[in-house]
């Protein structure tokens, strides 16, 4: 399923300053070739998550009643930049049959940026294009063969669960709601 957000999305600017704003932050990833990503920074998400609401919210439409933000992530792919293939499976085994989707939403785009391919499947994507999948699907992407950023937004969504960070335990807690 995918859905073009250009009839939603009123602060992109915002959001696009707020991804540059954290660029300092952003860390390597090992999925991620030439590019940097906000996985690993959870807390993140939650200092700038009032900038993301609009995104987050579409996804959360998609996927369907019950569905609660697991994570929400940004990538920056530079130059040549792309994404190496894997899934969303939970690594937690208390997690693994909890029903999830994973999705992707294309805040910059730019001509030659490069598309996806999930399940073996190729996607000719545009900016402003947000696509939901199943966590289980293997997905990959082409290089960035522009000189300008491609800006992805990722998020995984869970059925009946949240993720939060705990500060003093210095790792993510799940919660069922």
């Amino acid at each position: 399923d995918d859905l073009n957000t250009r009839s939603w999305m009123n602060n992109k600017k915002q959001i696009i300053d707020t991804v540059y704003k954290m660029e300092s932050q952003l860390t390597k990833h090992e999925s991620v070739v030439k590019g940097k990503s906000s996985y690993y920074q959870c807390q993140i998400y939650e200092k700038y998550e009032d900038v993301f609401i609009p995104i987050v919210e579409q996804f959360k439409k998609m996927a369907g009643e019950g569905f609660n933000v697991f994570e929400f992530w940004v990538q920056i792919y530079k130059t040549g930049g792309y994404v190496l293939k894997h899934n969303h499976l939970p690594s937690f085994p208390e997690l693994k049959d909890v029903p999830m989707r994973a999705g992707v939403y294309y805040l910059q785009k730019p001509k030659n940026g490069g598309n996806i391919n999930i399940d073996n499947l190729w996607y000719d994507v545009k900016e402003d294009d947000m696509i939901m999948f199943g966590n289980h699907l293997d997905h990959y992407t082409e290089p960035n063969k522009s000189k300008k950023d491609r800006i992805i937004c990722s998020i995984n969504l869970a059925k009946g669960y949240i993720k939060k960070w705990n500060k003093k335990l210095e790792r993510p807690e799940f919660f069922k709601v």
